[in-house]
């Protein structure tokens, strides 16, 4: 990511349409930089999993930690 941490993805997607794409896929991140903008910047580390039926029902699983989140309020 542009502040210097990482994000990557691992997994499978089996190629059956009519079982809605069943797969599983693993996220990974450390330090990882989810928003960057004039009112919100936040960096976090993640281990997710997106599994199941992925084009109908997905399940998504896992933990995000917030590293840091620094917030802007308008006047």
């Amino acid at each position: 990511t542009p502040n210097g941490g990482t994000l990557s993805a691992s997994g499978r997607i089996g190629l059956d349409a009519d079982a809605g794409f069943p797969g599983e896929i693993a996220f990974q991140g450390r330090r990882a930089g989810l928003a960057s903008g004039p009112e919100a910047t936040a960096v976090a580390d993640l281990d997710l999993t997106l599994s199941g039926p992925l084009a109908r029902s997905p399940r998504i699983a896992g933990r995000v930690d917030l590293v840091t989140l620094d917030l802007a309020v308008p006047d």
